[in-house]
């Protein structure tokens, strides 16, 4: 998805409100963080959330403690993904994703990651037939290594410390258990600025990639 940097979203920057979308998906107290973050009044941040609400990028949401939070929808995933690059030529896409799935063999391979790749689609402008592409957008579905759960639950709990051993710190305890799986994410982006990685499980599956011929295409399924 391609985000124009001078653009605005619910009356803000719109990279502002991407980055705010980036960083606060697990936040429950979201009135007080967005007030924070957006540097305005919570009465503000209350209707900023609600115009995020009807734009579709967010939704409220009960928490398994009862308490009223928000999330992000497929919308708002996308949004915080965005790319505000100069759009790239199909021939450099075709070229980075060869390169993508040469990292999803070396991720597979690699016994000492706790996820492996299961599943690579490919959507969004890739699949029209222009030759110059906002980005290559990619959905990725993992699935742990080891079928035992009590190993498997050891595998990850030695990607966090081999984490936290090298200097990593986490924001929170829910950022921290979700290392295992970002680690293998950031390893297939490589940090590259033409490629927007995307979660299977956020709700794109039901939504745009329900099978390979319904706004997307498996190139890798196993």
């Amino acid at each position: 998805m391609f985000l124009d940097s001078k653009s605005k979203i619910a009356g803000y920057p719109a990279l502002q409100i991407r980055d705010f979308l980036r960083r606060g998906w697990y936040r429950q107290n979201f009135v007080e963080y967005a007030s924070e973050e957006l540097k305005c009044s919570q009465s503000e941040a209350t209707r900023i959330l609600d115009d995020l609400v009807g734009l579709g990028y967010i939704e409220y949401v009960t928490s398994h403690f009862g308490d009223r939070c928000w999330e992000s929808t497929v919308a708002g995933n996308a949004l915080a993904n965005a790319s505000a690059s100069r759009p790239v030529l199909r021939k450099t896409a075709e070229r980075q994703l060869q390169t993508l799935l040469t990292r999803v063999h070396e991720v597979n391979d690699n016994e000492e990651l706790a996820y492996r790749v299961v599943k690579v689609i490919v959507f969004g402008s890739y699949l029209s037939k222009a030759e110059r592409l906002n980005d290559l957008d990619l959905a990725i579905a993992l699935a742990p290594r080891l079928e035992n759960s009590v190993a498997q639950e050891g595998l990850q709990r030695n990607r966090i410390k081999n984490a936290l051993d090298g200097g990593r710190r986490f924001l929170n305890f829910l950022e921290e258990c979700a290392w295992p799986m970002n680690e293998v994410m950031a390893r297939l982006k490589s940090r590259s600025r033409t490629i927007s990685l995307h979660s299977i499980e956020d709700g794109e599956r039901a939504a745009l990639l329900h099978n390979s011929h319904a706004g997307g295409q498996c190139v890798l399924c196993r």
